[in-house]
């Protein structure tokens, strides 16, 4: 599946690969939402690092999906960490992240996943 979820220490982690649909995205969050392993998730964990799909999204796609993460937010801590190794998928995190916080999902942009878990766990 090009989007994977896991569930780890009270952290949702999405890892976006290759290339995929938004609709994958939504998937499989919703699926990890429903894993029992998500009761009482401290925050979201959103890798695009291995993304192939980002550099064909647009500003409003970007937008989009900051909505429908938003909407689900209340079942993992409204807080979400978001991972983009490289300027562009940085700077898409970056924009991704606006929405959110105009939504009340209190959120940053990192470059590695160890400094956004740690942050995360910082906000328990």
């Amino acid at each position: 599946m090009p989007v994977e979820f896991d569930i780890w220490d009270g952290i949702i982690a999405l890892e976006m690969i290759g290339t995929y649909e938004a609709t994958d995205i939504q998937t499989a969050l919703l699926e990890a939402l429903d894993d029992p392993r998500s009761a009482g998730a401290i925050g979201l964990l959103f890798n695009v690092s291995r993304s192939e799909s980002l550099k064909e999204r647009s500003a409003p796609d970007v937008a989009a999906m900051g909505y429908f993460l938003a909407g689900h937010s209340d079942r993992f801590g409204r807080r979400m960490a978001m991972v983009g190794h490289d300027d562009f998928k940085f700077g898409m995190m970056r924009a991704g992240s606006a929405v959110l916080n105009q939504q009340g999902v209190t959120s940053e942009v990192f470059r590695d996943e160890e400094a956004a878990r740690k942050w995360l766990h910082r906000g328990q």
